[in-house]
C-alpha cells in the first residue's frame, strides 16, 4: 500500500508524467499529428502507430520525414502549433487524477510534472486541464534531454528540495529515468501505451491500471 504520510516523513517528492498519466491527450496528439502529416504531404499512418509514440519526443511522430525532403524541426514546429490550437479547446483529465492530487496535497507532499513535451505545451495543457495549481514545478524538455535521460526528473527533484522522488508514469521511459536516481522509485499507471507488465519489467516498483485503482491502495489518515 502506498503511504503518503510516510513518503512525506522520508523526504520524498512526487513527480508525474503528463500525457497518458494525468491527462487523456491521445486524441489531441493523434489529430495534430495527422493534420501535420497531411498538410506536409507525408504518407498516412495508422492512429495506433501514433498512439504508441505518445509520451516520446515529438520528433518520433515524423520518423522518416527526411526521405521526403522535409525538415524534422519544421514538422515538429507545425505539429506543436496544431496541438496548441486543440489544447486550448479543453484537455480531459484521466479518472482518479483529481482525487489523488487532492489527497497528496492535503498530506503536504511537494509535487511536480516532468514531461517530454516542450515547456510551453506542458504548461498550456495543465492550465487547460485546470491542474497547474497542484504543482510547485512544471518541467518540459525545452532546455533538457527527454526521458529516459533523468535530467528533467533531477531538475524537478532539486526545485522541490527533496532527497528522493516517486515518479508516476505510463511509459517504460518514466520508470527507466527515475531508477537512475538513488533512493527513488517509479509507480506505473497503465493508462497509456504500456501495460502493467511492461511497466513492471521496466523497473516500476508497482503498477496500476489507473489512479482510481491506485487510490484504493493509498493510505492517508488526513483524507478519507
Amino acid at each position: 500500500m502506498l503511504n503518503l504520510e510516510q513518503l512525506l516523513e522520508e523526504s520524498f517528492g512526487i513527480i508525474f508524467d503528463l500525457d497518458g498519466t494525468l491527462i487523456d491527450s491521445k486524441k489531441q496528439i493523434i489529430d495534430a499529428a495527422q493534420k501535420t502529416r497531411l498538410n506536409n504531404g507525408l504518407p498516412n499512418v495508422d492512429n495506433a502507430w501514433i498512439e504508441e509514440r505518445i509520451g516520446l519526443p515529438a520528433q518520433s511522430l515524423f520518423e522518416g520525414s527526411g526521405d521526403f525532403g522535409l525538415e524534422l524541426d519544421r514538422l515538429v514546429s507545425d505539429f506543436r502549433s496544431e496541438l496548441k490550437k486543440i489544447i486550448l479547446l479543453g484537455t480531459p483529465v484521466l479518472p482518479g487524477v483529481f482525487d489523488f492530487l487532492e489527497k497528496a496535497r492535503a498530506v503536504g507532499l511537494p509535487m511536480a510534472v516532468a514531461s517530454n513535451k516542450s515547456n510551453e505545451l506542458v504548461l498550456l495543457a495543465l492550465k487547460s486541464a485546470k491542474l497547474e495549481i497542484f504543482f510547485k514545478h512544471i518541467q518540459g524538455t525545452t532546455e533538457y534531454p527527454p526521458k529516459p535521460n533523468p535530467a528533467i526528473i533531477l531538475r524537478c527533484k532539486d526545485v522541490l528540495g527533496v532527497s528522493r522522488v516517486v515518479m508516476f508514469g505510463d511509459r517504460r521511459e518514466d520508470m527507466q529515468s527515475v531508477n537512475q536516481i538513488t533512493g527513488s522509485f517509479g509507480v506505473g499507471i497503465a493508462t497509456g501505451a504500456h501495460s502493467k507488465d511492461v511497466l513492471l519489467s521496466a523497473g516500476a516498483e508497482s503498477a496500476y491500471q489507473s489512479f482510481t485503482e491506485l487510490l484504493l491502495c493509498t493510505k492517508s489518515s488526513e483524507v478519507k
